[in-house]
């Protein structure tokens, strides 16, 4: 199960670039569950980094990467708890 989301976000230098947050999975013997945390590629950044949500709150969340600004992983993280509410 792949269900990665691709999210157009405006850089800080007034670009644009589309994001793509892939979910990592485990499988759980009934089929592949979501963890919570995201890969996040885009062809011109491979590894912009990961962005985990906290299980329980998924308010809560930690961007590891140094490839995006925090208004930057902003525009990424609100489309993903919409789906993950």
């Amino acid at each position: 199960m792949e269900n990665s989301l691709t999210v157009k976000i405006k850089k800080d230098d007034g670009s644009f670039i589309s994001i793509i947050a892939t979910p990592q999975v485990i499988d759980e013997g009934v089929g592949m569950v979501p963890i919570g945390v995201y890969d996040l590629t885009s062809n011109s950044l491979p590894d912009i980094g990961q962005l985990a949500f906290h299980i329980e709150d998924k308010h809560q969340w930690e961007y590891c990467g140094d490839k995006l600004s925090d208004d930057e992983i902003d525009q990424v993280v609100l489309p993903i708890q919409r789906i993950i509410a």
